[in-house]
């Protein structure tokens, strides 16, 4: 008798139950890639909100450094004045509605509520900048009078004070 011939009751047993464990640890190492691959997903968009969440804070404190600075007539702060407004605009539609190039999904249900009062905070800002901002004329015409009145202060005063000694003079020779 060939041992060829010769089987072993308990060897299709083992093979059955290799088979089976393998399957079962690469269905598990799959599974864990794939838990891996959605945590990473997860950290990303969470990162990302996090980012556009950090840059509304610095365009809010942008927009009212260059409004200050506008409301001092300063030409050039109306400009990023209009450019920092349409980014904080932007970045809160991209919160709100998500991206999809960038593979980004608006932000969780459970965030609404505060989404919703930041947005109505930003309307009544919004209009607040919209009113330095179309205002532009008039407030760089009252800054370049107030530098003419600021230059004419030192003559003002100058010939003030020439007068005042006159009148002391005056004064001090009518005493006599």
């Amino acid at each position: 008798m060939s041992s060829k011939n010769l089987k072993h009751p308990a060897a299709g047993g083992i093979n059955r139950a290799l088979y089976l464990w393998s399957a079962l640890f690469l269905l598990f190492i799959l599974l864990m890639g794939l838990a891996f691959w959605q945590s990473g997903e997860f950290e990303r968009t969470g990162r990302q909100h996090l980012n556009l969440a950090s840059d509304l804070r610095l365009l809010s404190q942008r927009m009212t450094t260059q409004a200050l600075s506008a409301s001092q007539g300063r030409d050039q702060s109306f400009l990023f004045l209009t450019q920092h407004q349409d980014s904080f605009e932007d970045t809160l539609k991209t919160l709100v509605s998500g991206d999809e190039q960038a593979r980004l999904p608006a932000l969780p249900a459970e965030l609404t509520p505060e989404l919703k009062q930041v947005n109505t905070h930003w309307q009544a800002y919004a209009k607040d900048l919209d009113a330095i901002v179309l205002s532009r004329a008039t407030i760089v015409k009252a800054e370049i009078a107030i530098l003419a009145v600021k230059k004419k202060i030192p003559l003002l005063l100058e010939e003030s004070e020439q007068v005042i000694d006159m009148l002391s003079q005056q004064s001090a020779s009518a005493d006599q």
